[in-house]
């Protein structure tokens, strides 16, 4: 399937419950983040976990870009289609 953006650049997340599980290949990369959490006394720290980090698409606009069709299940690429922010070309 081939997107094109309309007017402005569009970036999206490619999101992990919607492309890597339709696809059965994970492209997210895996970070280590900080989360703020209270420590047993109840004092505010910072703990690191690790968590997967989905890669992102940007769409230029005049320039059809070839994408999976998962990406069309994704609610914001739904939404820029439905507004005419993004086209199929």
């Amino acid at each position: 399937m081939t997107l094109q953006a309309i007017g402005r650049p569009f970036v999206f997340d490619l999101l992990h419950n919607v492309v890597c599980a339709s696809t059965g290949r994970c492209t997210c990369k895996q970070r280590e983040l900080p989360r703020r959490v209270l420590d047993g006394s109840g004092r505010p720290t910072v703990r690191y976990e690790t968590r997967l980090v989905p890669k992102s698409v940007t769409l230029l606009v005049g320039k059809p870009q070839d994408v999976q069709v998962a990406v069309v299940r994704i609610p914001r690429v739904q939404r820029a289609i439905a507004r005419g922010r993004l086209a199929s070309v």
